[in-house]
């Protein structure tokens, strides 16, 4: 009997976390990814970063500046936008429909490059970009991506910890979301 030369794949996935507040207890919930077709230009203005410091976004990627921002300027996208968006170093995914109890199921995932994820999560880094959109004028165009095809593929990675070629072991170093909590609960809050 000759296998099916078709292979059935899984869709693509992305966890949106949540933490509850009364219990501390972290829930899951896995929505369908769709790649973004066309690029979207949002433009972060003062009144987003100080939403987020309001917010005490550090650390989170869903209430940073430009997750708010993202939110804020829904029209700026071609599909619905129901408010949960995850924005991390180099990607964001913003949902467009969520289940029967209002969780994500389908979102869209994008790409950008503009550092602000990374400003955001240093010690006083908010006030400091509030400090350059308020010197720029009070506004700044982000340039979210379609996902490149290429991209997350042929990447190499040591997944034993390895070090230097003497066989030593560098400690691990967290990433995305973790990476976010990590910098929060070093003490990366704004001044």
């Amino acid at each position: 009997m000759a296998k099916n030369s078709k292979r059935r794949t899984r869709p693509l996935r992305h966890a949106f976390r949540f933490k509850i507040e009364a219990t501390g207890k972290v829930v899951t919930f896995w929505a369908k990814v769709i790649e973004a077709k066309r690029d979207v230009y949002l433009p972060l203005k003062a009144e987003h970063v100080r939403e987020s410091i309001r917010l005490k976004g550090v650390g989170n990627t869903q209430t940073c500046a430009m997750a708010v921002c993202a939110r804020r300027e829904k029209e700026a996208f071609s599909h619905p936008v129901e408010g949960y968006i995850d924005w991390t170093y180099t990607r964001a995914w913003v949902v467009s429909q969520t289940d029967r109890n209002g969780m994500p199921s389908i979102c869209y995932v994008y790409e950008h490059s503009d550092g602000i994820g990374r400003l955001n999560d240093t010690p006083g880094g908010q006030r400091q970009l509030l400090a350059e959109l308020v010197a720029e004028g009070g506004e700044r165009i982000v340039h979210l991506r379609a996902p490149s095809k290429s991209s997350g593929k042929n990447v190499k990675k040591d997944t034993r910890g390895r070090g230097a070629q003497d066989g030593s072991r560098s400690r691990v170093q967290p990433r995305g979301a973790k990476q976010r909590f990590a910098f929060a609960q070093a003490g990366a809050v704004p001044a």
